[in-house]
């Protein structure tokens, strides 16, 4: 197995241990020492705060405690505005204490993007934001509203490709705006290709090495069957 895992702008749970509030988000770092995450949120936090983490990777999700030792402010655009209900984006660095172990991933992986676009076929508007994507989907930051269930058609566009797919509407997440996830349902064989292409160069850029440390019962997955 390799030494790289894909855990840069991989979404995150963290369990606060003095009141087990739970907190979502996204990892800006992580290494074998220290992680730091972009969460928004209408809780204080404050150093000191102690947080049971799960990180879902690509294959394999990471699980560690670790200590809050600063906050500072964060601007991620739309999603993370002051419009969340009085949410406010923070970027929350910690200190890991103990082993970082590492399980098979139970779920699709979604990685947080900055530089992927969307716009509906049937709208003239300009790109809304993609927040994240994963092999089979994405999400969109969109002011129009959606139906779970609707099927719309979408062009994507990322830096390396443009392409057009027929995707549906699985889940939807309302503020002053929704953010809208869409699993692909169809596109063609070529546009399917440079699908891959962008999701294997989320995949390669979010990789961080040397994350799994030297302990071979670290480095060992989990048998799916057990």
């Amino acid at each position: 197995m390799s030494n790289s895992l894909v855990l840069k702008n991989a979404r995150t749970t963290f369990q606060r241990l003095s009141d087990a509030k739970f907190f979502h988000g996204w990892v800006n770092q992580i290494s074998p020492q220290t992680v730091s995450v972009y969460s928004c949120s209408d809780t204080r936090f404050e150093c000191g705060d102690q947080f049971s983490f799960q990180v879902f990777g690509a294959g394999m999700d990471a699980h560690f405690q670790a200590t809050l030792v600063n906050i500072q402010n964060a601007d991620l655009g739309k999603l993370f505005s002051n419009k969340r209900s009085g949410c406010y984006p923070a970027e929350l660095s910690s200190h890991i204490s103990g082993p970082i172990t590492f399980r098979d991933s139970r779920e699709q992986p979604r990685f947080f993007v900055r530089d992927i676009g969307a716009r509906f076929s049937d709208s003239t508007s300009e790109l809304c934001p993609v927040l994240d994507i994963g092999p089979l989907g994405l999400s969109v930051v969109t002011d129009r509203e959606f139906r779970k269930g609707d099927e719309i058609s979408l062009s994507i566009h990322s830096p390396i490709h443009t392409l057009n797919c027929i995707a549906t509407v699985r889940n939807i997440i309302a503020y002053d705006f929704q953010r809208v996830g869409f699993e692909i349902v169809t596109m063609d064989r070529i546009d399917a290709k440079k699908w891959a292409r962008i999701y294997a160069s989320v995949l390669e850029s979010n990789k961080v090495p040397g994350i799994m440390g030297q302990d071979p019962d670290l480095n060992r997955a989990p048998n799916r069957a057990a």
